[in-house]
């Protein structure tokens, strides 16, 4: 407040670059059914808990574009059941080593060195 300084012409030429170029994305995905990159993409490629998840992410995509170019929607409907099986399975066996470390390690984890 008391130093004000300008604007920055570098991170205003990023802004713009990143501004056009989301917008060339949003307009190849609306005018274009073939084009397969989602604007979300781009926007939310920062965050850094998507760069944790980035090969979880590209491996359902993966998997679902695969279930879907050899079965169909047939397939992929019969499958949808595994895969949230899956979903289930993963979050009860995080949810049960939350709670015995709660119980047993009274919230400050265990390490496994002491075996």
């Amino acid at each position: 407040m008391r130093n004000p300084v300008g604007p920055d012409a570098n991170r205003l030429i990023c802004l713009g670059a990143g501004a056009a170029f989301t917008a060339f994305v949003m307009f190849m995905r609306l005018h274009f059914p073939w084009w397969f990159i989602h604007p979300i993409g781009f926007t939310v490629a920062a965050v850094i808990q998507i760069r944790w998840c980035m090969f979880s992410i590209f491996t359902a995509w993966l998997t679902k574009l695969i279930i879907i170019r050899i079965g169909g929607l047939s397939l992929y409907q019969k499958a949808k059941p595994f895969f949230i099986g899956l979903i289930i399975g993963h979050a009860a066996g995080a949810g049960l080593g939350t709670i015995v470390d709660v119980i047993f390690w009274h919230g400050q984890g265990h390490s496994f060195y002491l075996f």
